[in-house]
């Protein structure tokens, strides 16, 4: 491992920076990684009854989200 020259002029501040800044990448990579690998064995396949087929064949996703007087809002 080599150092790092540039680090030798480098301040309290800019030390504690620098390593807090690495530690939050370390700790969100290793968030990504589990998450990946917990949601890995579960796989989503939504199954769709026949009335729903129907109604969604002939619009789209906007029309069924906010087509006025298509459901009582509550």
């Amino acid at each position: 491992m080599k150092a790092d020259h540039s680090r030798s002029n480098e301040t309290a501040d800019e030390k504690i920076r620098r390593l807090c800044n690495k530690d939050a990448e370390q700790l969100k990579s290793r968030k990504e990684q589990l998450e990946s690998f917990y949601y890995a064995q579960y796989d989503f396949k939504p199954k769709i009854n026949d009335v729903s087929r129907n109604i969604a064949r002939n619009s789209s996703v906007n029309e069924l989200a906010y087509k006025k007087g298509r459901f009582k809002y509550i």
